[in-house]
């Protein structure tokens, strides 16, 4: 699939992909990234990532 991610000051567009309970992402014209997925539900995504060195959770809600 694609995704669209809007910082406010930047703007992120690439593919995604999920595979068991990590979700790969690749930036157009970037290197792949993963994270693990933690918990979701239908309408949203919990995920632990590493940012250079430091642990970091990430919720993800769906819009309409």
């Amino acid at each position: 699939g694609r995704y669209i991610v809007d910082y406010s000051s930047e703007k992120e567009e690439g593919a995604y992909r999920l595979q068991y309970n990590t979700l790969y992402t690749r930036e157009d014209g970037q290197t792949e990234k993963s994270v693990v997925i933690n918990a979701h539900s239908q309408d949203s995504l919990v995920m632990e990532m590493n940012r250079a060195g430091r642990a970091e959770i990430i919720v993800l809600v769906r819009q309409e």
